[in-house]
């Protein structure tokens, strides 16, 4: 049933019509509310843990019983923002069924109590202004002002409006209106937030290249922006950041992502927060190896990061007696060894050759530049284009490494960079016919190009 929420908190209030075929109890309703929207949505907009932190008041229900049928009201007061509002009205739609019998429930309306409070008020201070009768020559201003008043509050929408242009820096852009900073035409690197309020308390912090999407379903002009321009996602800490990153990462694909410190909004934090966050930001290439969310960062899972597993000592006693039992055979046949032993060895040698033929050794004034170039690189997120005499000649992104190869015509002897070597870029690297490829941590890659020599800053 939760807890009775503080009626001061209450912003908004979700009033829904129920009709039910059949005779159901109040109980009956609200138990179905809480059944039927059960793992429906993700943890942080469970109801039962709303009310728990009382953020989701109690669910009042006025059923009334005619003729077989139930009807009736339903009202839940929040204090959540509109989008968690509205997804909260949506969720009590589903429910179906009450007990065996059918069920419908339609939104009627979502009521801004704090608004009807405004309302109450300036009605209330218009009565008392009237009651001073006799004073009322004396303090024609105060009547004047009250019916102002009167007049704006009856546009809610207008006035809201007239409002949000007050924000200084912050412009409307697209044909969708999206809330934008007002360097966001003319920029070349933007970022991508949640709503309103991400890019007004990104504004606060001096950054004016920001644009909202409006929610989980991503807009064209956010589509068309990653297009052309240098673009950083920087989503919430919570789930709600992580729908809008795969939705992102299926239709815009950004260049770069950003997380807020788990369990906080982009609208909360602080400038010197902000700042860190897209400080820490991580390409884009890198994301597929990144698969967790603690404490505000990434959790790696590439494979050549994993530590070795250690034995069991019943496996090392196994191996063990397997020794014992191959030596017992060998000196009942040692001839048959002896030949099986030369087959193999010649076997070895074959392919130590083969491998020695296709990777020379590193060339001393490359593997000095790799070691040069590997301290500043770490932690850039930027990659190095190097010529035959290992000179940088070129310096771009990591996130736009891939599309800089394609275009590259000859000329360029290796790359080393900051991310994550993937198959992608190797396979990029030998149309090109570049002969070394360094990156700062390297993936699992099968049948990578054979004349392509893949390592790692640290393998230098």
């Amino acid at each position: 049933m939760g807890v009775k929420m503080d009626e001061n908190t209450i912003k908004y209030k979700i009033i829904a019509r129920f009709e039910v075929d059949g005779v159901v109890e109040r109980p009956d309703i609200i138990g179905a509310i809480f059944g039927q929207t059960d793992g429906l949505l993700p943890p942080d907009l469970n109801l039962r843990d709303l009310q728990k932190n009382g953020q989701l008041g109690r669910i009042e229900v006025k059923p009334k019983s005619e003729g077989g049928k139930t009807t009736g009201v339903i009202e839940l007061p929040t204090n959540l923002d509109k989008v968690r509002t509205a997804i909260i009205a949506a969720t009590v739609e589903t429910v179906d069924r009450v007990g065996p019998c059918h069920a419908k429930v339609t939104l009627e309306k979502i009521e801004d109590v704090r608004e009807a409070k405004r309302l109450e008020i300036i009605e209330r201070a218009a009565e008392i202004v009237k009651g001073w009768e006799e004073e009322e020559t004396e303090f024609p201003e105060v009547t004047s002002l009250i019916e102002e008043k009167t007049k704006k509050t009856k546009k809610a929408p207008s006035s809201q409006k007239k409002k949000q242009k007050k924000v200084e820096g912050l412009i409307k852009y697209g044909p969708e209106n999206l809330a934008a900073g007002e360097d966001l035409p003319t920029s070349k690197e933007i970022i991508i937030v949640e709503g309103r309020a991400d890019v007004i308390n990104l504004l606060r912090a001096g950054i004016k290249n920001a644009i909202e999407v409006g929610g989980t379903s991503i807009p064209d002009t956010v589509k068309e922006l990653t297009k052309k321009r240098t673009t950083t996602a920087f989503l919430d800490g919570d789930r709600g950041g992580e729908f809008i990153l795969k939705e992102l990462l299926q239709v815009a694909r950004p260049d770069f992502v950003a997380r807020a410190p788990k369990g906080k909004e982009v609208e909360d934090l602080t400038p010197k927060e902000i700042h860190e966050a897209l400080a820490n930001k991580t390409p884009l290439e890198q994301t597929k190896y990144l698969t967790g969310h603690r404490s505000g960062e990434y959790v790696t899972k590439a494979k050549t990061l994993e530590k070795p597993r250690r034995e069991k000592p019943s496996e090392r006693m196994a191996k063990t007696e397997t020794r014992r039992t191959k030596s017992k055979s060998s000196t009942r046949r040692p001839e048959r060894k002896h030949r099986r032993t030369e087959r193999t060895g010649r076997r070895h040698d074959s392919h130590r050759a083969s491998t020695s033929s296709r990777f020379p050794p590193l060339d001393p004034p490359l593997k000095a530049a790799i070691q040069a170039y590997a301290p500043k690189l770490k932690g850039s997120f930027q990659s190095y284009l190097l010529d035959k005499d290992y000179v940088v000649i070129e310096q771009v992104p990591t996130a736009k490494l891939y599309d800089k190869i394609k275009q590259l015509d000859n000329g360029i002897h290796a790359i080393v960079y900051d991310g994550v070597l993937t198959r992608r870029i190797a396979e990029a690297a030998a149309e090109k016919n570049i002969d070394v490829v360094a990156a700062t941590v390297k993936g699992e890659i099968r049948g990578s190009p054979e004349r392509v020599r893949l390592l790692t800053l640290d393998q230098a």
